[in-house]
């Protein structure tokens, strides 16, 4: 649903807020999310929620919070697949992270490319 909302290119808050708590009500266990649940998360809805977080001047924990998540997203392993990670309650999200540190290739283009990567990360 949410991926859906980031290609229709929506832009009401409310509806932003209801999707992006209901991603973290999905996705997360006692405060904590979850890197195994986060993994299925598509990129376009993680960059959605990150323009939605910018353009709508969310909190700056908030857009921590889905930094995060979308390195998370984007450090997986190549073969972990969707449903890669450590299969418990991650601390913060970066359980499923791969040891190099490299995302496949491919993947920050689905994203929004380098230039949204880098944006974010500085």
């Amino acid at each position: 649903l949410v991926e859906l909302l980031a290609s229709v290119d929506e832009h009401e808050e409310e509806v932003w807020r209801a999707a992006t708590g209901c991603v973290v009500a999905l996705t997360a266990h006692g405060g904590a999310l979850v890197a195994r649940w986060v993994s299925a998360i598509p990129l376009p809805a993680a960059a959605g929620m990150l323009a939605a977080a910018e353009r709508h001047r969310w909190s700056a924990e908030l857009s921590g919070h889905l930094v995060r998540l979308a390195c998370h997203l984007l450090m997986r392993a190549p073969g972990e697949g969707s449903t890669g990670g450590s299969g418990g309650v991650a601390d913060g999200v970066t359980a499923g992270a791969s040891a190099a540190g490299t995302a496949p290739l491919g993947v920050p283009q689905s994203f929004g490319g380098l230039p949204r990567l880098l944006y974010e990360l500085v």
